[in-house]
């Protein structure tokens, strides 16, 4: 009711959100200090609006946030906020203002035309599956902002606590906690973790098409690790389950990380100007600092490897 309270045109819910935030904002930065301050004064001047029956998880995340890193979780807190309100918006509003009622009324509309002896025992907990099934599904939404966000900002450590919790675990089939996880690891530069969750991806039954997928991926990490045994056994299984274009590029990397080639620069060099994906030009710049390193140009294998670096920094600035 007093998350409604303040309800405005300009910012909807914002004022209702500092209000019920407050109390717990006090015990954290203390009474009229300039810390309060300035979380208040985020809270209420920015925009807010989701549904009223979801919006304490993005109280309870915020919380969970500024508990652990006090004013420093200011810009985190700020993303959150709008990343979620939106997608708690559209869920809520069709669960509570819809599907509830639309069920309801085609139970009873079935029970007096087709099942006058259905109990209403049998109305509600066909509800209460659905509920719990959709559910499930928004705070496995909220679980993945929650992970995307701290990985984008280098909490690799908060984000092996999120997957440790039990819900998590109960949620996210086994290939995704064993790919999170991967991903985390390999993030964080820890790549003995990385290599394990890695090898139990590998040794899973998984679909032909998510097995290519996963194959290519394994491959970019053992090239990473300059493992040239293991890169050539993933190789050597995307000759029989990758697509020509992603072989071929794949036959390219290895022959300049393991094979000293250096033929490709003037074409990597052509492409380097119109790639816009980070990733893409990571790679590009990676793999011409081997090329040049590979024919004895030092000075130009350095100015790569600068680039290279300057792009991750600044990626994980922008995150």
């Amino acid at each position: 009711m007093l998350f409604q309270a303040g309800w405005n045109y300009e910012r909807m819910q914002s004022s209702g959100y500092l209000w019920v935030m407050l109390p717990t904002l006090r015990k954290i930065y203390g009474d009229n200090t300039p810390e309060l301050k300035e979380m208040a004064r985020l809270h209420c001047s920015t925009f807010f609006n989701t549904t009223n029956f979801l919006n304490n998880i993005v109280h309870g995340i915020d919380l969970a946030l500024e508990v652990e890193n006090g004013i420093e979780s200011k810009d985190a807190v700020a993303g959150m906020k709008t990343g979620l309100m939106g997608s708690l918006a559209s869920i809520g509003d069709s669960i509570f203002g819809a599907l509830l009622y639309l069920c309801l009324a085609a139970m009873l509309h079935s029970r007096e035309n087709f099942m006058p002896d259905m109990q209403p025992l049998l109305i509600v907990a066909a509800i209460l599956m659905i509920v719990v099934m959709l559910a499930s599904e928004t705070i496995k939404r909220l679980l993945d902002a929650a992970l995307e966000r701290l990985l984008a900002e280098g909490k690799y450590d908060m984000a092996i606590q999120v997957l440790d919790k039990r819900l998590a675990r109960m949620l996210f089939p086994t290939f995704k906690q064993y790919y999170l996880r991967f991903s985390i690891y390999e993030a964080s530069g820890q790549a003995r973790l990385a290599r394990t969750m890695l090898n139990h991806l590998l040794g899973m039954k998984v679909t032909a098409r998510r097995r290519a997928t996963l194959v290519v991926i394994a491959f970019n990490f053992f090239i990473n690790q300059e493992d040239e045994p293991a890169a050539r056994a993933m190789l050597e299984e995307i000759e029989r389950v990758g697509t020509e274009e992603v072989l071929a590029d794949c036959k390219d990397t290895y022959a300049i990380v393991f094979e000293g080639d250096s033929s490709h620069i003037e074409r990597m060099e052509g492409l380097v100007a119109r790639v816009k994906n980070t990733q893409v030009l990571c790679k590009l710049y990676y793999l011409l600092a081997r090329q040049y390193k590979n024919r004895g140009d030092k000075k130009m294998a350095r100015a790569f490897e600068a680039k290279l670096n300057a792009l991750k920094a600044e990626a994980r600035e922008q995150a």
